[in-house]
């Protein structure tokens, strides 16, 4: 079976061609950092704007690596495109039979080849989600293709599933810019939440601290970098700790307002004050950024140890944007070394991370998920219901 998924939930606008919820056909994705740079931060309503820019250009992108491999479909859509260019029409007088004749051939080739059409609807900005969801109940109509609806969450931890390295169940540990989040996942679309953010996010907290030290957006890579020549025992940053009992419901959350808070104290905006005048700057920042870093992933890897002890989980996922961070992959290998006294890891511990195009939003993810809500009849009945949503995942801790 052949999904052909979207995915506009932030500031990507991806398509992709998934078959039967394992295999990549093809991928294509447009990023947004450019346009955001300048604000520190994604603004909803140019993020809105710029999916609508880059749509098509995307799908057709996508279409030709992957539906129009077919050399038949590929030289009939050229074919179009040239009988097009060769009349020399003004601007006022297109040649509607060629124009007509090249959507025919798309549309030919997306009906011969194509499934079903599967799109984020679920959480993210309001304005990227309609105009994802709008395309895709586009599609799905001129097609006459079955919609389905996908949890932008759920793709994320079934995105550590097509890696093909882990079985369930496991224990899922989403870290990105807009949740931190650590389930038991049981099956594609049965998790159970252990906890999540009380909070910022982990990925929020990274971009707003390289904001404070000055750095390029997007925070994360940034501070990654600096922190490599930086001291991370220079300062001593709070850990959030919650106490370990079994009967209260926060013993696996997570909370990221503190450090912020700590660390921010450290920035320009404080330092350089009457106050503080014995100092050099460009020697501090490294030494924030990796004292910063370390206290923010360590939480993530006691609390998720934690968890594989208590449950008697031996295999770990790390999925979303954070996931890229070799620093976090580090803390896990070292918190699980024999050797060390009091390890929280059960034994036999495995992780795994999916390739660096599946960490941050992408389309590959939301059609392998479609796959299995589709096997399980998820399937929107009428298309024009499909409504997306942005609902607060903690505070209803519902996936």
């Amino acid at each position: 079976m052949r999904i052909l998924a979207i995915e506009t939930s932030c500031d990507e606008t991806s398509l992709a061609l998934v078959d039967n919820g394992r295999t990549v056909v093809s991928m294509d994705t447009a990023s947004q950092e450019l346009y955001h740079r300048a604000f520190g931060g994604v603004v909803p309503e140019i993020a809105a704007r710029r999916h609508l820019e880059v749509f098509y250009p995307t799908l057709k992108a996508c279409l030709t690596k992957g539906v129009a491999a077919s050399l038949s479909a590929e030289k009939t859509i050229q074919n179009a495109s040239s009988s097009n260019k060769q009349h020399n029409y003004n601007h006022k007088e297109y040649n509607l039979k060629a124009l007509s004749s090249h959507r025919d051939a798309y549309l030919t080739v997306l009906k011969n080849t194509i499934d079903a059409i599967a799109v984020t609807t679920h959480p993210g900005l309001i304005g990227s989600l309609f105009v994802g969801t709008n395309a895709a109940k586009s599609l799905a109509y001129l097609l006459e293709k079955p919609l389905i609806g996908v949890s932008h969450l759920k793709a994320h931890f079934y995105s550590l599933v097509m890696t093909g390295k882990i079985t369930f169940p496991y224990l899922g540990l989403l870290v990105s810019g807009g949740h931190t989040i650590l389930a038991l996942v049981k099956t594609p679309l049965e998790l159970e939440v252990l906890g999540s953010t009380l909070d910022d996010a982990c990925g929020e907290c990274f971009d707003k601290i390289a904001r404070a030290l000055e750095l390029p957006y997007p925070g994360g890579a940034a501070i990654e970098e600096l922190a490599r020549t930086g001291d991370e025992t220079y300062f001593t940053y709070p850990i959030f700790r919650p106490q370990q009992n079994k009967l209260s419901r926060y013993r696996y959350a997570f909370s990221y307002s503190g450090l912020k808070t700590a660390v921010i104290h450290n920035s320009p905006r404080y330092l350089t004050t009457p106050y503080h005048t014995d100092f050099n700057w460009d020697t501090l920042k490294p030494h924030i950024a990796a004292s910063f870093q370390k206290a923010a992933l360590t939480q993530l890897v006691e609390q998720t140890l934690a968890a594989a002890r208590e449950l008697g989980i031996t295999q770990i996922g790390i999925c979303g944007g954070v996931a890229a961070n070799k620093y976090l992959k580090t803390l896990f290998n070292k918190a699980h070394l024999p050797k060390k006294k009091n390890n929280l890891a059960p034994a036999n511990l495995t992780y795994v991370t999916p390739p660096l195009e599946l960490c941050t939003d992408n389309a590959a993810m939301i059609g392998g998920i479609a796959y299995h809500y589709y096997l399980a009849g998820a399937v929107c009945e009428n298309i024009f219901d499909l409504t997306p949503t942005a609902k607060s995942f903690k505070r209803d801790l519902v996936l």
